[in-house]
């Protein structure tokens, strides 16, 4: 309730004078009315009349300001709404992603902003968020959807809590306003034309071939000398002379196998690229066993020259 502090001839806006002439009476009773009239500001209003009095009544002027007679004009309220996209703690992204509806990526954070009007309405603004159109709309009290938080009013702006989304969708918004009790604020809710989507991130795939080259040797020798011991070294060069640094150079040592002994190169750490058109192997078996000679592959023999298509 509000108490009216003054209601008398003194203050308040006179609406009407009018005659006694236009009194309908009633035995010894005379009522006039006002007539219509038009109030323009909301506000606690009582009526106030007061008759001067005539030659029969002179201990006039008799009035009625008992502040029975009073009655209240409510404000009615609107909210608009703007999506905002932001981080964790509710700060624009830059460049800034604001609108009735907006597209945010997964894992991606919205804050909802209310405008009041008008903007000297107090109170606070509630927030939610429902999977459909038809959800949102069918919500007119505020409870259904999911909440996004709320927040007071200030200066005429409140903001939900940000809120993260974490799949792929369109979720549609709307804005609660609930006045300050015992004001004159009337509540209202926002309609359902935000929306934000969230989509996928679509990544873009570049594919590039490795080829680590790598060699075996088969040492064959005649029967009656034993087992095939030493060890076989293996050089891969970029020329066809085999000339300058290898660039794979393995020893595969400690052999001691019945022949036919084959060993191989464990490489892969070194990549060649079709850049390269002479990759030339030079391998070496060097006997440890006395009854069998060492021996030495040609330069060249072996050889790579790489095509490659990474699409």
């Amino acid at each position: 309730s509000t108490s009216i502090s003054s209601c008398d001839s003194s203050s308040g806006t006179l609406k009407a004078t009018v005659p006694l002439s236009d009194a309908v009476q009633s035995g010894n009773m005379f009522t006039v009315g006002s007539g219509n009239k038009t109030v323009d500001a909301s506000g606690y209003y009582c009526w106030f009349a007061t008759w001067p009095g005539d030659t029969n009544y002179t201990d006039g002027p008799y009035s009625d300001g008992s502040q029975t007679e009073c009655f209240k004009i409510t404000q009615p309220t609107s909210v608009s709404t703007t999506l905002h996209e932001t981080n964790s703690g509710g700060t624009d992204v830059s460049p800034s992603n604001n609108g009735t509806t907006i597209t945010i990526h997964v894992n991606g954070y919205v804050t909802d902003y209310a405008d009041m009007t008008p903007s000297s309405a107090t109170g606070s603004v509630a927030f939610r968020y429902y999977t459909s159109s038809s959800a949102c709309e069918a919500d007119t009290t505020g409870s259904s959807g999911t909440s996004a938080g709320s927040g007071t009013i200030s200066s005429g702006t409140a903001k939900s809590t940000p809120t993260q989304f974490t799949s792929t969708g369109t979720w549609y918004w709307r804005a609660f306003y609930t006045p300050t009790s015992g004001s004159l604020f009337l509540a209202s809710h926002s309609d359902c034309s935000e929306a934000v989507t969230v989509n996928q991130l679509q990544p873009n795939m570049d594919t590039s071939q490795s080829f680590y080259p790598n060699d075996s040797a088969t040492i064959t020798v005649g029967s009656g000398a034993g087992n095939v011991k030493g060890s076989v070294r293996f050089r891969l060069y970029l020329a066809s002379d085999c000339s300058g640094t290898a660039i794979v150079d393995q020893t595969v040592s400690s052999i001691d196998q019945a022949s036919p002994a084959t060993v191989h190169t464990t490489n892969t750490t070194v990549a060649v690229s079709s850049t390269q058109h002479n990759l030339s192997w030079l391998v070496e078996f060097s006997s440890t066993n006395p009854g069998h000679k060492n021996v030495t592959s040609t330069c060249h023999n072996e050889n790579s020259d790489l095509a490659i298509d990474n699409g």
